[in-house]
């Protein structure tokens, strides 16, 4: 099969992959004698393209987020506001109130096997 020859992969696995590709609708085949030709279906890509366009634009939503956050904790305590100083010795406290040993911490789990059911 020619479509098997520029890939690592058999005859057989070829034909799983296109199996699936047609499952999702992202191909169309037609049948011509012996032979299957296979093309891209225009539609089902157009698909795939406005979700990944939406999921980057998500994305580089929360990366300016981050880019926000992250400027604000390097800021000088100067130029913090007071909310923003408040959250800080928030975040200090409770830093604070995770130390080794502190009560909040929970039980570590038992290592022993657990019994079978026979």
């Amino acid at each position: 099969m020619e479509l098997a020859e520029p890939f690592e992969l058999t005859q057989p696995a070829i034909s799983r992959h296109l199996k699936v590709l047609g499952g999702a609708g992202l191909i169309v085949r037609r049948v011509e004698g012996t032979k299957r030709p296979c093309r891209l279906a225009p539609a089902a890509i157009n698909e795939i393209d406005q979700w990944l366009a939406m999921l980057r634009q998500a994305l580089a939503k929360n990366y300016d987020r981050l880019d926000e956050v992250l400027a604000a904790m390097q800021a000088p305590r100067s130029e913090r506001t007071g909310h923003e100083q408040a959250d800080a010795q928030d975040r200090r406290r409770h830093d604070m109130s995770l130390s080794p040993g502190a009560s909040r911490r929970r039980p570590r789990r038992s290592t022993a096997p657990i019994p079978s059911r026979s």
